[in-house]
């Protein structure tokens, strides 16, 4: 095809028709040196039956007009949803030509997951729960951006070749647009949607977040039983009736689809997050069968060569000073060679070897070299490295994707990043941008949608845009935002309360900090934890915090100090458990570990004793099993440590000179001077 749309896109060819509504070009950007290839939507704002609907020329020029403004808003969210959130193709451009409106947008390689249930069968779970997590991130992202998807399908989701993350394309957002009046009501009664895949409220006109969820929900059960859910749904009721087609699915993950699927939109998650934490829940029960939540990936290594990785649970393995990886029986399948390992995450680990970092493969296959100074685990797709007292970024096929040439910086979180460059402070996204110039004497990484920064003396809370949502006062230490509140502390950090979104102080300043936690025990000083470590203009420490989010509310509740005794207040400032205690731990599901008159025990969030334990202290409880210190017959300043579990049982032994908690299945321990791992069965992944 020759046609050449703005005398600049050459069409290549004809992807999709939409009916009255438009077509999917597949299409070359000739004014780019490569020619790059690009996804052009064609977009007509009137169908030839709409347009007998007006009585003059007239009137469908104006209604014309009406949706081009309203096309331009919605295509400017959709830039701003591609620019930050690296699972959501790139807008590139948009315009109008012939009274028809263009988008141009990244083209995705790689096969919907219709294409690929076609190609190869049914999912199985765990890359069902692979998908779903993934998934629900990008919501997440997309619902606090007050954006509902609309049209979340199997066909409107795409495995990217390159790293097989999924994309998730085609918003409704601006299908809508284009079927909407000057007076507000539909030209059409076609609405964004899929039949099987739409949510009964968003049939009605009515989309919530809900409803995306359901249509994730939806997506997820035809993964498993290669049904569409419209054939399987009871009209009585709305119910989908999928489990007799896929009865090997688990009932936590039958459980989950379920509720996401419920017909009435009160009944569903409400949140992104609320039903991605419910599948973590159902994830960790499942550890003692040695399940993990990965699926499985393609990767290109070589020019004319893939291997794929499949879902094998390694485990870091050290045999003298020498570490590798085994599998759940204690064979080696990566050998024993690197000076330290890091647990496998997003299919990939770090390594040490000679002083240098760097990742390996399920194979063992170096992704990239062993030169880094430093590697962080992967955020958000991206990891943080060091060469040469240098910072920047690079991606899972180890591709350098934000230059190696900051003097400090911070992993990706809510898809910015914190640096420093020459002395000054900004965020970048993932291509590098800066989204918050580069220019403050210090900032902080976003959360709940709120950074922190400073220039000249001042302080404040910034949104994404950089715009200004809180000033500071001058002696003021502050948090991060944690369930919409944010600790704040007066200039010598020995009173603090609270602030919400506008900075209006909600609790009074009034709590104490004590100058440290229990000598040898399970926590360290206070003085230690700093947010950011960099001084201000006048040699000022900042932000203090490194435990600061242990003061922060978790789970609607904050513990707080009064003359160095602990207890815990609502967001109203209501003190709902006295503050009596020698310690405390901030609340993890419904559950906190305090200690009163040298006795541990964990109680709930009414204050009443659940478990008591009798020799010891014992830390949050972690995948089943909590941290258990008892301190030394010879020195009670010193510890050792095991782990009980949610009965109050020593199920591995107290004898780790130290320890931390379990995450994914795995526990790191330091004994007679040297670290290794163990499973929460106590099986330990390291010989001397």
């Amino acid at each position: 095809m020759s046609l050449l749309l703005k005398q600049r896109y050459q069409i290549v060819e004809v992807l999709s028709e939409a009916g009255g509504f438009g077509q999917t070009f597949l299409a070359k950007d000739t004014d780019t040196p490569s020619r790059r290839k690009c996804v052009i939507k064609k977009l007509r704002p009137i169908t030839e039956t709409e347009r007998k609907q007006f009585d003059s020329e007239t009137a469908i020029l104006k209604h014309i007009k009406f949706v081009q403004e309203r096309f331009h808003r919605e295509a400017a969210i959709l830039e701003r949803l591609g620019d930050f959130c690296d699972q959501i193709p790139k807008l590139y451009a948009y315009f109008a030509e012939n009274q028809e409106f263009y988008l141009v947008q990244e083209l995705i390689d790689g096969l919907t997951l219709k294409q690929k249930l076609q190609r190869e069968g049914t999912l199985d779970e765990n890359t069902v729960r692979g998908l779903l997590w993934s998934l629900l991130n990008v919501l997440e992202y997309v619902h606090q951006q007050n954006i509902v998807h609309r049209d979340i399908k199997p066909d409107n989701i795409i495995l990217r070749q390159r790293d097989n993350e999924p994309v998730l394309i085609d918003f409704g957002i601006v299908k809508e647009v284009l079927r909407v009046g000057v007076d507000g009501n539909p030209t059409s009664s076609v609405m964004a949607g899929t039949p099987g895949y739409t949510a009964p409220e968003q049939a009605a006109g009515r989309p919530v977040f809900a409803s995306d969820l359901y249509s994730l929900g939806a997506t997820a059960i035809y993964l498993l039983t290669g049904k569409n859910p419209q054939q399987m749904t009871n009209l009585a009721t709305g119910d989908i009736a999928w489990r007799q087609y896929a009865p090997q699915v688990s009932s936590n993950l039958a459980a989950v689809l379920n509720k996401a699927t419920e017909s009435h939109a009160r009944d569903r998650y409400q949140t992104a997050a609320e039903m991605r934490q419910k599948l973590h829940d159902y994830q960790q029960s499942l550890y003692g069968q040695e399940t993990i939540l990965t699926f499985e990936k393609t990767i290109p290594f070589a020019e004319s060569s893939e291997i794929t990785i499949i879902s094998l649970r390694l485990i870091p393995y050290r045999k003298g000073d020498k570490w590798g990886f085994c599998d759940s029986n204690k064979k080696i399948v990566i050998e024993l060679k690197y000076d330290e390992t890091s647990p496998f995450s997003e299919g990939l680990a770090s390594v040490e070897l000679n002083g240098a970092y760097g990742y390996i493969d399920k194979v063992g296959r170096e992704i990239t070299p062993i030169k880094y100074e430093y590697v962080s685990s992967f955020s958000e797709g991206l990891a943080l490295v060091k060469l040469n007292d240098k910072w920047g970024f690079i991606d899972k096929t180890g591709r350098e994707i934000i230059p190696i040439k900051y003097d400090d910086a911070h992993s990706f979180s809510e898809v910015l990043a914190h640096v420093k460059l020459n002395g000054k402070h900004g965020l970048i996204d993932k291509t590098g941008r800066e989204v918050i110039p580069i220019k403050y004497d210090y900032a902080s990484s976003f959360s709940e949608g709120l950074a922190l920064v400073g220039l000249k003396g001042k302080r404040s809370f910034i949104d994404k845009t950089g715009r200004e949502i809180i000033r500071i006062k001058y002696d003021y230490y502050v948090s991060p935002f944690r369930e919409g509140l944010a600790f704040v502390g007066n200039d010598k950090l020995s009173e603090h309360g609270y602030i919400d979104k506008t900075g209006r102080e909600v609790i009074p300043i009034k709590y104490k900090h004590p100058h440290s936690y229990r000598a040898g025990g399970l926590f360290s000083a206070i003085h230690d934890y700093m947010f950011i470590e960099d001084d201000d203009a006048v040699g000022q420490k900042i932000i203090p915090i490194a435990h600061a989010l242990d003061f922060l509310f978790h789970e609607g509740l904050a513990r707080v100090n009064l003359n160095y005794n602990w207890g815990y207040i609502d967001k109203t400032g209501r003190e709902v458990i006295p503050i009596k205690y020698g310690y405390a731990t901030p609340f993890d599901k419904g559950l906190a570990s305090v200690e009163l008159n040298h006795k541990c025990s964990y109680i709930d969030k009414t204050g009443q004793e659940i478990l008591s334990i009798e020799h010891g202290y014992a830390d949050t409880i972690k995948e089943g099993l909590a941290r258990l210190g008892k301190p030394l017959a010879s020195c009670e300043l010193l510890y050792n440590y095991g782990y009980i579990n949610k009965t109050g049982r020593e199920v591995i032994p107290v004898k780790y000179n130290h320890a931390y908690s379990f995450s994914e299945g795995l526990a790191r321990v330091l004994l007679n001077g040297k670290y290794g791992f163990i499973g929460r069965d106590g099986t330990e992944y390291f010989e001397d």
